[in-house]
């Protein structure tokens, strides 16, 4: 489960009061839990976040992530070579689950926001949208407009094949990666999570001897899974003999 640090539950309330779909306690279901945007707050306020999630699930299954700045992507650069420049005015629009966090990244990037609109997310753009977007960038006087790598997926669709929108305007879309903080640890409990288990059940002690032997092929075949026992009938000598745990 990927929860959001900088808006982890809304106002805790479930749609349509609040943004949850499921209440806090469906963390119950989740093998783990990392919490994105990490270095947007501070050391104080994501402990209690980790805090409140430990409540659900272990301690040692909640991880952190970042997302990083990768490159510039000029979407009409071949009208406007321009690039970004620290201090340079912006125009920011977004269709997204945080859109302060895009308008934060954009600040942190050198960037001036001069202005900015916000749609639902997921909003599909039309024609009209885009126009007025522009008309009100430009009376801001800005250097550039600015959204998502999400939105540019939600533009209208070209009426000819291979045709960009073409802008008055340079639009810079800033290219963003997850970084996990703690990835070694991360890995190896994804991988624990995603071991194959595989119960060998038999029905009597005759059973119990053929089961340990089908077992062993198993764990030879799959040295990766994890093989457990479970003896319909006696404790299940055979298979504690060959170190099988019981289910």
């Amino acid at each position: 489960v990927l929860i959001d640090s900088v808006c982890p539950f809304g106002t805790g309330k479930l749609i349509p009061a609040g943004m949850l779909r499921e209440k806090i306690s469906a963390l119950r279901r989740a093998d783990i839990v990392v919490l994105t945007k990490s270095k947007r707050v501070d050391s104080n306020e994501l402990e209690k976040l980790k805090s409140i999630i430990a409540e659900y699930i272990p301690r040692e299954k909640i991880f952190t992530s970042e997302l990083d700045f990768e490159n510039w992507i000029l979407f009409n650069n071949k009208k406007n070579e321009k690039k970004p420049f620290d201090g340079a005015k912006v125009f920011t629009f977004s269709a997204v689950g945080s859109p302060e966090s895009f308008v934060k990244t954009l600040s942190l990037l050198g960037l001036s926001v001069c202005g900015s609109v916000t749609f639902r997310d997921h909003h599909n753009y039309s024609k009209k949208d885009l126009k007025n977007l522009y008309e009100s960038a430009r009376k801001l006087n800005v250097d550039f407009i600015s959204c998502t790598e999400k939105d540019l997926y939600n533009f209208p669709k070209c009426e000819k094949e291979n045709e960009k929108w073409d802008f008055d305007l340079p639009l810079i879309v800033p290219a963003v990666k997850t970084e996990l903080n703690e990835k070694e640890e991360f890995f190896k409990e994804l991988t624990r999570c995603l071991q194959p288990e595989i119960v060998v059940a038999s029905n009597g002690y005759g059973e119990d001897a053929i089961g340990v032997i089908l077992a062993k092929k198993l764990r030879k075949k799959l040295p990766d899974s994890k093989i457990y026992a479970f003896p319909l009938v006696g404790r299940g000598d055979a298979y504690k003999n060959e170190n099988f745990e019981i289910k």
